[in-house]
């Protein structure tokens, strides 16, 4: 009940007590963050009556909003301002005069050293001590509809336990208001790839969701997130006590997902307002699908992208065949600028059935190779291998395991990160092949696949640099592959591909000599089928030009534009 005086000036109702001097408000939660225990730590004050017993003038407290809190006591009039979402607690009882203290039964049963103890006698005739002058707890609200400061998360992370685990974890802190937030909700957005055999291709799967709610303490101005059951209170050092609020999203599977969040807070005064009266905010949420929707009770604060690792070992792909891949570059030739240049290069493409995405979201398909300095890699385990056509004399392949040869050692290290066709998405990683501790390592490189309608089959293409070989057989040894995945679940089990020749490289500049002629140059490594006569290679360079040029072949065909 709410009794509402509309007269600046009381009379009181009823005979006062003769012993109550005065009004004594206490403030319990002033100076909560010192050591010193009550009473001796609490802050309050006191005033006396106006008037003569047994006409006493009351007290008329008056409420108003403010910048910051502020009190004034004038005559009989007691304001007490209190800014937007601040919550003001105090007792209020009555002060007595120190010969009072010999009326009470309960102060003369104390002992001498209490009686004595001037500071004790000093906070009971100031109304502190309940049992001498009995407290009424006064609530003082400056309510509004919303929390003033919406939630900012300041250092957030998502992580997964162990694996096979199918909820994140999240870590971090959000910077909020406390006193005028009751509630922390972190909502989720999930937009998901998703492979469904019953479609004639892929799509995404867009879901929304609470992640987790927390209660918000009024004394909190950074709420810490960790991945717990249950909030919890504990001491930091130079931070004092602090809540850790526990902040598990039970996702439910073990597929990485790149999940966008963001963090509602709601206010603490939700019933002192008429949820009809309360007016969204215009925050274009007509205009923009992505928007937050507005209750009038809450804010929101920006949007956060969090990647939540895959916790599981991906499904082995389920290699459908490999075509040798004619990778075709055009443009000008260098340093001549009236001439083009049409370069094939080498590479073999790898199609795979579907489904894809096993892992989640990002998974690739990792190239497998042995780990630079291990000679002995590829006879102890799986992994992409090459060697020359017996057919062919050609320079020698020295290292069958194929290390560097699907890229330049500048991507490698990672220097070189732009985009290309055939090329790795991601930096080179030495991985375990399994799970279990001590599994033998190799070098992966992801692939990004792609997805064919016509064939309804995903594809990748990789880039091989055969170098100075001729037709040479490469067998690769690949494995999904999940790049953000907890220790030991980002490859499959391995698979190993069947054997496909590279094509030689060629390139073909042409350029004007003059209006009636054409120059054309084709170059690349040559192969050669049989040894010389007697086996030795000649050792003058033109007798070794003449014996070459009887195994290369070249038709150019000449074509005349119809006008």
């Amino acid at each position: 009940q709410y009794v509402v005086h509309d007269t600046p000036a009381l009379k009181l109702p009823y005979l006062p007590d003769a012993v109550a001097r005065g009004i004594s408000l206490v403030f319990p939660e002033a100076g909560r963050d010192r050591t010193i225990p009550f009473p001796f730590g609490a802050e309050g004050f006191t005033a006396r009556y106006l008037g003569r017993w047994p006409e006493r003038r009351p007290f008329r407290l008056v409420l108003e909003g403010a910048e910051v809190l502020q009190g004034e006591l004038f005559e009989h009039v007691l304001r007490i301002a209190l800014p937007p979402g601040d919550i003001q607690r105090f007792r209020l009882a009555s002060k007595m005069w120190r010969r009072d203290l010999e009326l009470f039964g309960v102060w003369r049963m104390l002992p001498d050293v209490i009686r004595n103890n001037q500071d004790v006698v000093e906070a009971a005739i100031d109304g502190w001590l309940w049992a001498l002058t009995p407290f009424e707890e006064v609530t003082l609200v400056h309510a509004v509809p919303r929390p003033l400061e919406a939630p900012r998360p300041t250092a957030v992370t998502a992580s997964r336990s162990v694996e096979g685990s199918t909820d994140a974890y999240l870590f971090g802190a959000v910077d909020l208001h406390g006193p005028s937030t009751e509630m922390l909700a972190a909502e989720a957005r999930l937009d998901d790839p998703v492979d469904d055999l019953s479609l004639p291709a892929p799509d995404r799967s867009r879901t929304k969701a609470i992640a987790f709610t927390t209660t918000i303490r009024e004394t909190e101005d950074l709420a810490i997130l960790y991945g717990g059951d249950g909030d919890q209170l504990v001491e930091l050092p130079g931070a004092g006590p602090v809540w850790l609020h526990s902040a598990i999203h039970r996702i439910g599977d073990t597929r990485h997902h790149l999940i966008r969040y963001r963090f509602r807070a709601s206010t603490r005064f939700r019933e002192y307002f008429d949820p009809t009266t309360l007016i969204p905010a215009s925050n274009g949420a007509g205009l923009d699908p992505e928007a937050p929707v507005d209750d009038g009770q809450s804010v929101v604060g920006p949007q956060i992208e969090l990647s939540v690792p895959s916790s599981a070992r991906p499904a082995a792909p389920l290699v459908h065949s490999v075509l040798p891949l004619f990778r075709w570059d055009t443009g000008g030739e260098p340093e001549q600028p009236v001439a083009t240049r049409h370069r094939r290069r080498a590479g073999v493409r790898i199609y795979l059935e579907r489904p894809w995405y096993s892992s989640g979201d990002g998974e690739l398909l990792g190239v497998l190779l042995a780990p630079a300095g291990d000679d002995t890699a590829a006879t102890r385990h799986p992994v992409s291998q090459w060697g020359a056509d017996p057919v062919w004399l050609s320079q020698p392949i020295d290292n069958r395991a194929l290390y560097l040869e699907l890229n330049n050692l500048l991507r490698v290290i990672g220097f070189e990160d732009r985009p290309g066709d055939a090329l790795p998405v991601v930096t080179p990683a030495t991985l375990p092949l399994g799970s279990v501790p001590g599994s033998p390592a190799v070098t992966v490189l992801g692939y990004r696949p792609e997805f064919n309608v016509d064939r309804q089959l995903w594809y990748v293409d990789v880039a091989i640099d055969p170098r100075s070989a001729f037709w040479p057989f490469v067998r690769l040894a690949v494995a999904r592959y999940q790049p953000e995945s907890i220790d030991g679940c980002h490859l499959s089990a391995p698979v190993r591909c069947d054997f496909v020749q590279l094509t030689p490289e060629r390139t073909t500049s042409v350029s004007r000599t003059d209006l009636r002629h054409a120059r054309v140059v084709v170059s690349g490594p040559v192969g050669i089928r049989d040894r010389p006569p007697g086996g030795a290679f000649p050792t003058d360079i033109d007798a070794f030009a003449d014996w070459v040029r009887v195994h290369r072949k070249m038709v150019a065909r000449l074509q005349r534009t119809d006008p």
